[in-house]
Order: structure tokens, then C-alpha cells, then sequence
């Protein structure tokens, strides 16, 4: 039979169908990165985790209803955080039934799968790695598998929000650069302006992600300017971060300034001495490796201790794993490299086996990153970041230098050990229901100038929408305020005691009331004669919180 004009063979068709598969995946990706998080949200439960009680719902609040000031740190240190990222989810809480909260906020962090996807995509095309695409899905799923990640989806936790305009800058970076070799004068201006807009972004709105914005800076100095020697397009990067971090932090520590004398208040108080706290850096220091040993071994500490980096238990070989990974190959490639030097015979195969610079840029990203955290911070949820790359970095650098079967199913191999020996974190959660909170606040006639004082360090601030708004709510200890300070800020705090001394209550947990009237006492000048009646304040999430009347006397 004579084939007819134009007809494909089967393998021309196979060839056109895998090339159409191939320019739709992104899209298909995208689709079931936000179908599939939102659903694993609903899976998980209903978000219920510490800083959702005790500052970001009702962070947002106090941003509605103008009562920033009114109030007195109900929500601890955290009161006085940047509250754009909370307004979204407390808009969700307040308006919509729970279960929509759960959707939005896990779509949204759905939104990391599919950037992973692109970055390992491109990583993996760059270094002519095998079936690119399928691998790119392949690590992006160990990578939101992650102890940290996936404990995340959809709760108020910004880690996992702000990620997404981390992995978007490290995309839009890396396709700017078309290819990333010396004298290399294809660069899209537009891609880096955008790249340090969302790193600026993220910084502005939450500045722990300042150490990225670092590990960023540390990648761009050594391979665009010291490897690359190529200057084009820092000036709009480094602008464009500017505008970024003006925008989403700008307005806020312009307020924090107006109001405290220091646009990071509470924090850096030993060089801006705000009158409002104490004249030191307050930093958290619980977690920083406190020898040179401990910050050696840190990511082998997340295998072994299962409290190392954070409050609550977890057990992740994604960042140690890397570092193995990092440590062997940069030893090959230096044996290699010492091996050709004095070789006589110089195969060409061995400049082949050198790492893209597009992944030497990844990794110095990533390791900048982690050095600064150990220095600042030591909180392993901070890495998130370096935690959903990780997987992505070890497949393209092991790639870049063997592609063989064997190196493949090694590759597999140690991917699947990542998934099944992560220990997810657990913040919280309870069944989905039609009230969010469940708030029921117990029969009380409040009269003018009332004032509820809030003791314990435990999350209560997220009741405080449900009273009455002229109800005023002051925080008097926690990990922010004690009555031992001499600020101006606990100078106000005995003025509103004393101006409603014959109508405050306290706020606070069944089995501190007695200590928690024992912190009032350590603020006034004469005692409080007997506590008065207290009544259960009822939540879906707590059962024993109590409101109490506090008759004083001595006046």
C-alpha cells in the first residue's frame, strides 16, 4: 500500500504528542499543585497552632478596627509585627465558613509545588539531566514533603506563604540568565527587576526572610560578579528589591517610628532606644548552635534530636543529606580539577563533568542562607526554603556529574529514604466545624473604661475580638513585658490600671489565676484585697481560660 503525502509515522506522532505533553505540563502542574494542596488542607484539619492564637488573628483585628495603640501587647512581642500577611486569612476567618479558609490558604501554598517544578525543570534542562520534567515533579514533591513544609499547608504560618515569592525570585533569577557562562550578553532586565522585587516583597513582609535576601546577595557576588564579571542588571535587581521591601514594610515601621521611636520595635532597641522597652537586642537565642561543633553538626541534628531548631518535635536528612551531597561532589571536582593540572592527558569529558553555574548560583543561595540563619536565628522552620530546594539541588548536582543508571536509581533511592524518615511537625488542629473559634465569652455587664489585664505567656489575644470593642485588653507579663521594666510603656500600663481601677478584670488560664494576680500586684502600689468571681471563657481550642473580676483596694 502506498503511503500517503503527509501522513506521520508512529514515532514522528509519539515525538509531537511528548513535545505537546511537554509545553502543557506547567499549566497541568499548576492545576494540581492548587487542586491538590487545598485538598490536603481539608485532610489536615482545621489550623488551631500558638501564633494563630496568640497574635495573628488578632494582629489583623487591631489593624481594622484602629485599636493598635488602644490595646497594650495583648499578643506578646508578635503584637507589634508587620500585620499585612495576617489581613487575608483574618478576612477568610471573619467572612467565610472555615472550611473556605482551608482551601484559599492551601491553594495558595500549592502554589510552591508548581514553582519547584519550573526551578528543577530549568536546573535539570540546563545540565541535560534525563527526563527533566518528570524529575522536576518527582522533587518537587520530596521537597513539600519536607518536616517543616508540610506541616504548613494551610495554616496562618507565613513560612510557607512567603516561600512562593522566594522560589518565584530564584526563578525569575535563573530565566533571566539564558545561560550562565562567562561573556554570556543575553540577560532579561525585566526577569532580575522581578526576581529582587519578590525577594524585597518577602523581606518587607516578614524581615526573618532577610536572610534570604543575604544568601541571595552572597550567590549574585560570587558567580555574576566574581565568576561571570558581569555588572548588567544589579542596579535593577537591587532597586527593585528596595521598592519591594518599601512597599510591604515601609508603611509599618513608618507607624512603628511615629508611635516608638524605633521602626523595628521592640527589636535593635540598643541602638534606636525607644523609651517603650528596654535598651537592649532582644533576640531568641534558644535555638543557636552555642559551639562551633553544634554548628558544624546542625543539619545532622534535625536526624538525631528531634527538638534540635524547634519547640516541637520533627525529624528531616533533607538539608544533611545536601550537605553529604555538596561536600563529595565539591571533593571529586577538586581532585579532578588537581588530577588535569598536572595530567598530561586532558580529556574533555572531565570539563563536561563541571557543575552548571546556574546550580553553583543554587547552591551558594542556599548555603549563604543556612550560614546566616546559624548566626541569627537557629529556628529550622526559618529554613523552609532551603528545605523544599534541597531535593532539587542534590538531583542536579549528582546529575551534573553522572547520568548513568545507576546514578539515577541512586537517586531515586534517596529520595524515597527522604519522604519516609521525615517526621512532619505538628502546631495544632482540630475538626473542621461551622465557628471558627467557637468563642463564648461568659454574662458580663461591662461598664465604661473597662480593662481586662492579661497575664500568662500562653495565646489569648485571639478572644479579644469577640468582646465588646470599648473593652481595653493590657498584657503585663509574657515574652515581652514584665513588671520589673521602668519603660515608658509600663509607665502607661500603671496610668489605664489606675485610671479603671474599679472595673478591671483578668484574663488567663484556670491554673494561673493566683499567679496571675500576683503579677498584678507586682504592678501597683497598693494590693489587691481578694479576687472575685471567675467564669469560664469557652473555645473550640481551649477549655480553660478564665475571666475574673480584680476589686482592689487601698486607693
Amino acid at each position: 500500500m502506498e503511503k500517503r503525502t503527509g501522513e506521520l509515522s508512529p514515532m514522528s506522532t509519539w515525538a509531537l504528542s511528548k513535545e505537546k505533553i511537554t509545553r502543557h505540563a506547567s499549566p497541568l502542574v499548576l492545576a494540581s499543585s492548587l487542586l491538590g494542596f487545598a485538598i490536603w488542607s481539608l485532610l489536615l484539619g482545621q489550623d488551631a497552632n500558638w501564633d494563630l492564637r496568640n497574635y495573628h488573628y488578632y494582629n489583623a483585628y487591631a489593624f481594622f478596627s484602629s485599636r493598635i495603640n488602644y490595646d497594650i501587647a495583648p499578643g506578646q512581642t508578635q503584637s507589634y509585627l508587620n500585620p499585612a500577611l495576617d489581613l487575608l486569612p483574618f478576612l477568610l476567618i471573619q467572612h467565610f465558613p472555615p472550611r473556605v479558609f482551608g482551601i484559599v490558604m492551601g491553594a495558595w501554598h500549592g502554589l510552591n509545588l508548581w514553582l519547584l517544578f519550573l526551578i528543577g525543570r530549568e536546573l535539570l534542562v540546563r545540565i541535560s539531566f534525563p527526563k527533566p520534567g518528570l524529575w522536576a515533579a518527582i522533587c518537587a514533591l520530596v521537597g513539600v514533603r519536607g518536616a517543616a513544609a508540610a506541616s504548613e499547608v494551610g495554616t496562618t504560618f507565613h513560612d510557607l506563604t512567603l516561600s512562593v515569592f522566594i522560589l518565584g525570585a530564584v526563578y525569575l533569577y535563573l530565566r533571566a540568565w539564558p545561560n550562565f557562562k562567562l561573556g554570556t550578553t543575553s540577560i532579561s532586565l525585566q526577569s532580575l527587576a522581578g526576581s529582587g522585587f519578590l525577594l524585597g516583597l518577602a523581606t518587607g513582609l516578614k524581615l526573618t526572610f532577610a536572610l534570604y535576601a543575604i544568601g541571595m546577595g552572597m550567590a549574585i557576588v560570587v558567580v555574576q560578579v566574581g565568576m561571570l564579571k558581569r555588572f548588567r542588571g544589579i542596579v535593577p535587581f537591587g532597586l527593585a528589591a528596595l521598592a519591594g521591601l518599601l512597599l510591604a514594610a515601609g508603611p509599618w515601621m513608618w507607624f512603628l517610628w511615629k508611635h516608638y521611636g524605633n521602626p523595628l520595635f521592640p527589636f535593635y532597641n540598643a541602638f534606636f532606644q525607644s523609651p517603650y522597652f528596654p535598651l537592649i537586642n532582644s533576640t531568641d537565642q534558644r535555638f543557636l548552635p552555642k559551639s562551633v561543633w553544634e554548628a558544624i553538626s546542625f543539619p545532622f541534628r534535625f536526624t538525631l534530636r528531634e527538638h534540635a531548631g524547634n519547640e516541637l518535635s520533627f525529624r528531616d536528612f533533607r538539608v544533611a543529606a545536601l550537605l553529604i551531597t555538596t561536600l563529595f561532589a565539591s571533593g571529586y571536582l577538586l581532585i579532578s580539577s588537581l588530577v588535569s593540572r598536572y595530567s598530561s592527558q586532558r580529556s574533555e569529558t572531565k570539563d563536561h563533568s563541571k557543575p552548571d553555574l546556574s546550580l553553583v548560583w543554587l547552591l551558594i543561595f542556599l548555603w549563604g542562607t543556612y550560614i546566616v540563619l546559624l548566626k541569627l536565628f537557629g529556628v529550622y522552620r526559618y529554613l523552609i526554603c532551603v528545605e523544599l530546594l534541597s531535593p532539587i539541588a542534590l538531583v542536579a548536582l549528582v546529575g551534573s556529574l553522572t547520568k548513568t543508571r545507576l546514578a539515577q536509581a541512586s537517586l531515586m533511592l534517596c529520595l524515597l529514604f527522604l519522604v519516609f524518615n521525615t517526621k512532619v511537625i505538628y502546631w495544632g488542629r482540630s475538626p473542621w466545624s461551622n465557628d471558627f473559634f467557637g468563642v463564648h465569652l461568659p454574662s458580663i455587664q461591662w461598664k465604661d473604661k473597662a480593662v481586662v489585664l492579661i497575664t500568662s505567656d500562653n495565646p489569648l489575644a485571639y478572644v479579644i475580638p469577640f468582646f465588646p470593642p470599648p473593652v481595653r485588653f493590657v498584657r503585663l507579663d509574657g515574652n515581652f513585658l514584665n513588671p520589673n521594666q521602668n519603660t515608658a510603656l509600663t509607665d502607661r500600663i500603671r496610668s489605664v490600671i489606675a485610671e479603671s481601677a474599679e472595673n478591671l478584670y483578668l484574663l488567663t488560664y484556670s491554673s494561673e489565676v493566683n499567679q496571675g494576680a500576683a503579677v498584678v500586684n507586682q504592678y501597683l502600689k497598693y494590693p489587691i484585697a481578694t479576687l472575685g468571681t471567675c467564669e469560664h471563657l469557652n473555645s473550640r481550642i481551649d477549655s480553660t481560660i478564665v475571666l475574673c473580676r480584680l476589686p482592689l483596694s487601698g486607693k
